[in-house]
């Protein structure tokens, strides 16, 4: 019997010569992307991802919480476009 051996994500990253860091900043852009186009599945699947990235310790719980900290502190600013508005509504009901 062949020994298969299973890579997980973070030994591929390697493979490829992708930082880690490289990731999360695209990982984030992208939520940031989605939001901004209303693409609402593909936020809450963003933001899902980057809570499992802290689950797994790739990404610090503070470093998200800064995230969604600074999202709420645009979706309260007055007269800004309503999509940071909607975008933190919708992210807060997950």
């Amino acid at each position: 019997m062949a020994d298969v051996r299973h890579a997980t994500w973070t030994e591929d990253l390697k493979e490829w010569n992708i930082p880690m860091n490289e990731f999360v900043e695209h990982m984030v852009q992208n939520l940031k992307d989605s939001l901004k186009n209303d693409a609402w599945n593909a936020a809450h699947y963003n933001l899902r991802f980057l809570t499992d990235l802290v689950n797994c310790h790739v990404v610090a719980a503070n470093s998200l919480l800064q995230l969604l900290d600074n999202m709420l502190d645009v979706a309260k600013e007055e007269g800004g476009p309503s999509v940071f508005t909607h975008s933190f509504i919708y992210l807060r009901q997950l």
